[in-house]
């Protein structure tokens, strides 16, 4: 849920967004503990190299949080999720690739477009 949380007052005029930028990406994944702080140091160079990847995975990144805010919603109001959101979940070709910074990990990379 906290990734979720990223994005707060959706209905109303002035959302807030705390996903501003791929280094904020990387500061919540480092706080949620989803990433180590070199590994975050890494990304970074990467990103610095890559800005177009980088914005790439920052808006992936915020399109899986939407989703996801989506299906929990459903199930919150005890409704199925619709298809588009459950199309959304499914797994996609390229989805996840070895990413440059990530010690040969497998990290979150949007998929190619289609």
């Amino acid at each position: 849920m906290g990734f979720v949380n990223t994005l707060t007052g959706r209905d109303t005029a002035s959302p807030a967004e705390k996903l501003s930028s791929y280094d904020a990406l990387l500061e919540w994944a480092r706080g949620a503990g989803v990433i180590t702080a070199p590994i975050a140091g890494e990304l970074r160079k990467a990103a610095e190299a890559h800005p177009g990847e980088a914005g790439r995975v920052l808006s992936g990144a915020r399109a899986l949080r939407e989703t996801l805010h989506h299906l929990f919603s459903a199930v919150h109001q005890g409704k199925p999720p619709n298809g588009p959101v459950l199309a959304d979940l499914a797994p996609r070709p390229g989805w996840f690739s070895r990413t440059a910074g990530c010690n040969g990990r497998r990290a979150l990379s949007p998929a190619s477009p289609t």
